[in-house]
């Protein structure tokens, strides 16, 4: 065998890797840009209840709570909310109600 066969066959078998490493890196490409995480329409609300849940819940101590006992205050402000929400709704028709009446009567 001669030194030009050898040195052929190494140059081709080069060559046959850059040729390897150029499809690699674009298969790589087309890899990365098909597992791009799109996102999800739940990542808001996760988010929102994460947020949440840091507020209320993450320094609370239940050590001592083991019968699982309800915070009452937290119950209280809830109802509060929507007590007030719901009340404001029915001010709010009862003042468009009188205005109604006084630009009537003037």
């Amino acid at each position: 065998m001669s030194k030009s066969t050898q040195i052929s066959s190494k140059e081709s078998k080069t060559k046959k890797d850059k040729g390897k490493a150029k499809e690699g890196k674009s298969d790589d490409v087309e890899e990365d840009q098909s597992t791009k995480a799109l996102v999800s329409t739940f990542v808001p609300e996760l988010n929102l209840r994460k947020e949440e849940y840091d507020e209320v819940w993450r320094n609370k101590d239940e050590s001592g709570n083991f019968r699982q006992y309800h915070y009452r205050y937290i119950i209280e402000q809830e109802q509060m909310a929507e007590m007030e929400n719901e009340l404001r709704k029915v001010v709010d028709e009862m003042m468009r109600a009188e205005l109604e009446l006084l630009q009537v009567s003037v």
